[in-house]
């Protein structure tokens, strides 16, 4: 899940890097779906708030229980966490999900700006051709 959201934010960090200077509500809004993608692939970085297994508070509950009712309620607790634990990946998959789409609209959005634009006028960052009436030896 870490790598997939690592892998979103630095798509993202490219895809506006790579409009940055350009022109149009097209870009604009392909800017500002590449910021949302990078920042909800920053949310699923954050680290699981979920409980974790009490060590000490388990020893004083379980300490002299017979060594299957031990087992059983050490698995009921184990089972309780993970299932914490299930909605939290869910939540962060959903996040994701919804991060990547942003990314793939940005990415559409510059799409139709330069298809738009193809025959008008040129982007402002492209270069320019120069004419020299001096020739070249």
């Amino acid at each position: 899940m870490h790598t997939r959201a690592s892998i979103l934010i630095a798509a993202a960090s490219l895809s506006t890097a790579l409009q940055v200077g350009q022109q149009g509500p097209w870009f604009v809004g392909a800017v500002w779906l590449s910021v949302t993608s990078a920042i909800l692939g920053a949310l699923v970085l954050l680290p699981g708030l979920g409980d974790q297994l009490n060590i000490e508070q388990n020893e004083k509950d379980l300490w002299g229980q017979e060594p299957t009712e031990f087992s059983r309620d050490l698995m009921h607790q184990k089972w309780d966490l993970l299932r914490e634990d299930e909605k939290a990946l869910f939540w962060r998959r959903n996040v994701l999900l919804t991060g990547y789409a942003a990314l793939a609209l940005s990415l559409a959005a510059a799409a139709i700006h330069l298809s738009t634009n193809i025959n008008s006028e040129p982007e402002p960052n492209a270069p320019e051709t120069v004419v020299t009436s001096t020739p070249t030896t």
